[in-house]
């Protein structure tokens, strides 16, 4: 992603590369968090990833 006014803090690795798995960046007067991985039930079971959807949540609703 090249993109000045994205946060990534998350990225994943395939045979494509590595990508951009979560990014964050703020848009007028709000926030947007982007994630990526959750196509599969494993994932949304962790609760590393738990967490990271909890402070994702908690982050957009802090007035940007």
């Amino acid at each position: 992603m090249n993109d000045d006014s994205v946060d990534i803090f998350l990225t994943s690795s395939s045979e494509h590369g590595e990508q951009p798995a979560g990014w964050t960046r703020t848009e007028g007067n709000g926030r947007v968090c982007v994630l990526t991985p959750g196509h599969n039930v494993e994932i949304w079971l962790e609760p590393a990833y738990q967490t990271i959807i909890h402070n994702a949540m908690h982050w957009c609703l802090q007035p940007a």
